[in-house]
């Protein structure tokens, strides 16, 4: 099974998209999730298991009989064989780019044999034990480690007069914090090789204040809430280090400098910010076909090939962005992370891991005709004939202040498309030029 990759990653999702332009040069903001590659790569592993962290928790966690070492191993193996760790896949639009990449072995196995072992929860398992155990499971790799925090109690007053009664008054406040650390190895049972390590920080902090004194300690969240919320925290970032995961993420669009496209890109904007890709991607595509030399339209067009899983066209189009203007880092960024793209969709193909490409429906040139608005607004009905005559059969009555797409013009008529695709006349002093 090949593995052999650099930290990658691909839009998996368009999520939401909001109406609100950042820069001049920019449209809508995407919120997306991305699919993460791992940073370390473990190439010649596919079976693996979780060993209890070795607590080394001060003094008041034990007394407590939290066993943090073990609720890290759970939340390790539990994000392990998640199938979409980190995103919420009723809003993914593309099939594969799972999470769960390895068989983990069941905790309720892996405690079975620990106690054959003589291994105590919390009990410490040195590397030479570790792999043992590992053999006997019958996996690649184990996972092993420690972990601690320390507590950290801070008192300050706040002192201020009064502007209605000028009295001097204060406020106390009481901030808790939890600096949690975890140290994780991973090491090859036929080997005993380390194939990596890894060792974050996280910190949890609760405040309370209060203006009639010293808050009591009781206010916060306790010492072990604070902790376990911080090794949760903690465990994502393990998980991510070793398998796929998903971030969120967002970006822009780009506005067209192009004075003849502006109208139909900003439609193509409009399209996206209620959700409608489909849509947007008939105008850019319609737009790119006739100027292929447009680096903005390029850039959005390739997002939308990114986000829905098609890198090879996502690549070629941010590398056209990229050659007619190289001192935009937009497009070399994006440029870069579609080469990323490419790479991983290889890497889950040797997984046997396809991802399916999402299928656009394309409008052809049709897309940019001109178009027309009816005039007034939409309570008023203006009505469309079959024919260029109001002595014609009546085919309906269609609101004011609504788009049309003109098919052509006959004198003083228009023949015009109307929503439902049906075709039909209206007359010229009912609409008005977009």
């Amino acid at each position: 099974m090949k593995k052999s990759l650099t930290v990658l990653s691909f839009v998996a999702v368009l999520l939401l998209v909001s109406g609100q332009c950042v820069m001049a040069q920019f449209g809508p903001k995407f919120k997306s999730y991305l699919y993460m590659a791992p940073e370390k790569q473990l190439t010649t592993v596919q079976r693996i298991a979780v060993l209890n962290f070795n607590n080394l928790g001060p003094y008041y966690a034990k007394a407590a009989e939290v066993d943090f070492g073990t609720k890290l191993a759970d939340y390790i193996t539990a994000n392990l064989i998640e199938e979409y760790h980190g995103a919420d896949m009723e809003k993914v639009m593309m099939t594969g780019g799972i999470t769960n990449i390895y068989q983990v072995i069941e905790r309720s196995k892996l405690d079975a044999i620990l106690r054959e072992q003589n291994f105590q929860a919390g009990s410490r398992v040195d590397d030479n034990t570790a792999v043992q155990i590992g053999k006997i499971l019958g996996v690649d790799a184990i996972i092993t480690g420690s972990l601690s925090f320390e507590l950290k109690d801070e008192r300050r007053v706040s002192e201020y007069t009064n502007k209605k009664t000028d009295k001097k008054e204060s406020t106390h406040y009481l901030t808790r914090s939890v600096i949690s650390e975890a140290r994780m190895k991973v090491i090859d049972v036929k080997t005993a090789e380390v194939l990596g390590t890894l060792a974050p920080k996280h910190e949890i902090k609760d405040e309370k204040y209060s203006s009639k004194g010293s808050v009591p300690l009781s206010a916060v969240q306790s010492v072990n809430q604070l902790a376990d919320e911080a090794f949760r925290e903690l465990a994502n970032q393990l998980t991510n280090y070793i398998a796929p995961h998903y971030e969120y993420y967002a970006f822009d669009l780009k506005k067209t400098k192009v004075k003849e496209y502006k109208d139909r890109a900003k439609e193509a904007l409009d399209f996206l910010k209620i959700g409608e890709i489909d849509r947007a991607y008939k105008v850019y595509k319609a737009i790119y076909d006739e100027d292929p030399y447009n680096p903005e339209v390029s850039y959005n067009l390739g997002i939308l090939y990114e986000i829905t899983g098609d890198f090879e066209m996502a690549n070629q189009l941010y590398n056209n962005s990229y050659m007619m203007d190289e001192d935009d880092k937009t497009f070399y960024e994006a440029y870069k992370r579609s080469q990323q793209g490419l790479a991983l969709k290889e890497y889950l193909d040797n997984m046997g891991i396809p991802i399916q490409k999402y299928e656009f429906q394309e409008g052809g040139s049709s897309v940019l005709a001109d178009r027309v608005v009816t005039k007034g607004s939409r309570s008023d009905r203006f009505p469309v004939y079959e024919e260029a005559s109001s002595s014609s059969k009546e085919i309906a009555k269609i609101p004011g202040d609504i788009k049309l797409k003109v098919i052509h013009q006959v004198k003083n008529w228009v023949y015009i498309e109307l929503i439902d695709g049906k075709k039909a006349f209206i007359s010229a002093n009912d609409v008005k030029a977009e």
